[in-house]
């Protein structure tokens, strides 16, 4: 058996027949790896002949009409946008975290379009993966089990089938004998993906990959395998565990910007619709503020806690929740400038109750007054929610796509809503609901607590 050896950096998969200490292509430090191939008999098979192709013009390509596959599952329809023929997805999250729920319920919504819905299973049993398909009540008889790790065999499976939809659990178990590396391997990842994406493509055939990821929060594997895919969907867990959200990192067919919310509960993933919000219990208490959050099309009332007290170091403390920590201390100090008081021997702490991150600069008006209502211990109206983002000079900067934020207002129970003063004209209101432009925080401040 001939044997050959090479080394390919781990992050963009440059090969080199020696050592390097530097990528020469994506630059990484310490990231090649040394990979064996083994050449007898198998590299006719590793590389079958493709289609023909030729040269084609622009103009003359045939256009074709579409046809997106939606699962029935709102949330996750919300952030995917339908599911085309040929789609290639990697959804990715935390063990545990729900992305075989997911993938078994997306299957059953899959096996109404498709002749067959094929669930290579590299990780359970069939026994095993029967149970949960049980628990969430799936038993339909056009989803075929096949508990296969080697690519050769599962690519032989599927290569006479017609009209059928691929899920493979998980990506990191498949391999090819071509390579003499474990499964799990950077090569092996690498090369068992491409040979099934490449199969996926020529036959139209949509793949739902399922991946691990490192105790880094990086998906398992080569750097090249998130570029390869079509859609990247990383399935995360909020900082109190209440929800289950499905982001978008990539997708070539369809917007970016939606997030899904999903509960676990005991028949599986259940698609919330709104956040639960109530803002009774928090009538006439300091430092609480709201702002009316935007993920995509969605929007999300959110409640901002600050606690500020003295401190007890020679450093104060500055403690956040949900948001970046170098954001919170550029608005404490603004709010020191601007309001010419000094917090510097003040612990503050910061917490938004809904357990998501926040990186909309629409909140930078409701963290400042937040912070400001508890250090004077004067609770802000009732009713009011704060829009707008805040400069370095304290004044209130251009909201996003404030006119659906303020649509939205009333349902939650906000009348009045503070916003920049340079947006008061480009907005259209009904008579419920009171708006306020303000220029600067020092305005806002002295109008919410005089």
């Amino acid at each position: 058996m001939v044997k050959k050896s090479f080394f390919v950096c781990s992050e963009c998969g440059y090969k080199s027949t020696k050592w390097l200490g530097r990528c020469p292509e994506c630059h990484s430090w310490n990231s090649f790896i040394e990979e064996v191939i083994s050449t007898e008999g198998k590299l006719d098979f590793f590389f079958p002949p493709e289609k023909k192709v030729s040269l084609e013009s622009v103009s003359s390509v045939e256009k074709k009409t579409i046809e997106r596959f939606f699962t029935g599952i709102d949330e996750f329809d919300r952030v995917c946008g339908g599911i085309l023929k040929g789609q290639t997805i990697l959804l990715s999250g935390d063990p545990g975290i729900g992305k075989s729920t997911l993938a078994i319920m997306i299957a059953n919504s899959m096996s109404q379009f498709f002749d067959k819905v094929i669930y290579v299973n590299g990780e359970e049993t069939n026994h095993q993966l029967k149970l949960k398909f049980e628990r969430l009540g799936v038993s339909k008889e056009n989803i075929f089990l096949f508990p296969e790790i080697n690519v050769d065999e599962i690519l032989n499976q599927i290569s006479e089938e017609k009209n059928i939809f691929i899920i493979i659990d998980s990506i990191q178990t498949i391999f090819t004998p071509v390579f003499s590396a474990l499964p799990g391997s950077l090569i092996q990842i690498r090369e068992s993906t491409y040979r099934i994406i490449r199969w996926c493509k020529q036959n139209e055939v949509p793949v739902l990959l399922i991946g691990h990821i490192t105790k880094g929060g990086e998906i398992a594997g080569p750097k090249v395998l998130e570029h390869i895919v079509d859609t990247l969907f990383f399935l995360d867990i909020d900082i109190k565990g209440n929800y289950r959200i499905l982001k978008s990192l990539k997708n070539r067919f369809y917007r970016t910007e939606e997030i899904g919310l999903f509960a676990m509960e005991e028949n599986g993933l259940v698609g919330v619709n709104e956040i639960e919000f109530d803002t009774f219990d928090v009538e006439g208490k300091s430092g609480v503020a709201f702002y009316i959050g935007l993920e995509g099309n969605r929007v999300i009332p959110t409640e901002i806690q600050s606690l500020c007290v003295p401190t007890q170091f020679d450093y104060p403390r500055r403690i956040s929740e949900g948001l970046d920590i170098n954001r919170f201390i550029m608005l404490i100090a603004i709010l020191e400038k601007n309001l010419r008081i000094f917090l510097g021997k003040n612990d503050i702490y910061l917490n938004i109750t809904n357990g998501l991150n926040i990186s909309d600069t629409a909140s930078d008006l409701a963290i400042i007054l937040s912070i400001y209502s508890n250090y004077k211990d004067k609770p802000l109206p009732i009713n009011f929610a704060f829009l707008g983002e805040v400069g370095l000079s304290g004044e209130l900067r251009y909201v996003k796509n404030l006119q659906k934020r303020i649509n939205d207002c009333n349902r939650f129970g906000f009348k009045n809503i503070v916003i920049p003063y340079s947006q008061k004209e480009k907005i259209k209101v009904n008579e419920e609901i009171k708006i306020y432009p303000m220029r600067f925080i020092k305005q806002a401040i002295e109008f919410l607590f005089s």
